[in-house]
């Protein structure tokens, strides 16, 4: 087996099952009558575990430095990446292209990130190749574990309709700043979310819509940005669905 077959073989099986599990609790559902079929995406904080048994001569002082009693730290970044030296294994930070953006279509989202993500982490096993054939140790370049902890979206229709100083957070997606973005706590949830997001613009159905996003009055609130940017008959009929419901009428 090749590295792209052992990394795309690590890469799929986590999204195959998480976005099964993955429901859609989250502040951002459903847009309506966008045209725009693509985003941005950008991964930052992507932390790669590769088996690694250290070298039996020590590392230059002048580079690491110890932490939490055991591991061994790089106080600068290697080749781009931050690297930690744990017990067992060794975490690489990838920091390579860190304000690289990726172009990923709604309707292949899924593909799509994999691969973004893939290539991510081929570049973190070049890195450690490399920081063994200059300071020693082993490694069979296995992956026990990645994850990405901020997956920012951008240049997305509905992200580009929230007001760019609203903010908010939560386990799953977060909007801290003033800008026309927001970032998600796992690729999976980035995945998730643009999939809904294509399916909704193949195949709206506005009854559909209202029952599933217009459960309470507050509902009303959190998504009278998206309502505002319907088309008029959308709109009459949110209003009768509203009045009908809840007594009230969209202004």
């Amino acid at each position: 087996m090749n590295v792209e077959e052992y990394v795309r073989g690590k890469v799929m099986p986590i999204f195959n099952k998480s976005l099964k599990e993955t429901t859609k609790n989250r502040v951002l559902v459903g847009s309506v009558g966008f045209k725009n079929n693509y985003c941005f995406y950008q991964p930052h904080n992507c932390r790669v575990y590769f088996d690694y048994k250290r070298s039996v001569k020590p590392y230059p002082l002048s580079m690491v430095k110890v932490t939490n009693g055991t591991e061994l730290k790089f106080s600068e970044d290697f080749l781009g990446c931050k690297v930690t030296i744990k017990k067992k294994t060794i975490e690489i930070i990838n920091k390579i292209d860190v304000d690289k953006r990726y172009i990923v279509n709604l309707k292949t989202s899924k593909a799509d990130v994999i691969n973004i993500l893939a290539n991510k982490i081929k570049e973190s096993r070049l890195v450690l190749d490399a920081l063994i054939k200059r300071f020693g140790g082993s490694s069979k370049f296995l992956i026990m574990n990645f994850t990405v902890l901020d997956n920012k979206i951008e240049h997305e229709a509905f992200i580009d309709s929230i007001n760019p100083r609203e903010k908010f957070r939560n386990e799953i997606v977060k909007k801290e700043y003033n800008m026309r973005n927001v970032e998600d706590s796992d690729p999976v949830f980035t995945v998730n979310y643009l999939t809904n997001q294509s399916a909704l613009m193949d195949d709206f159905d506005i009854v559909k819509w209202c029952n599933m996003n217009l459960s309470c009055k507050s509902d009303v609130l959190k998504l009278e940005v998206v309502i505002k940017t319907m088309s008029f008959d959308y709109r009459e009929f949110v209003s009768n669905f509203l009045f009908y419901r809840f007594g009230g009428v969209l202004k």
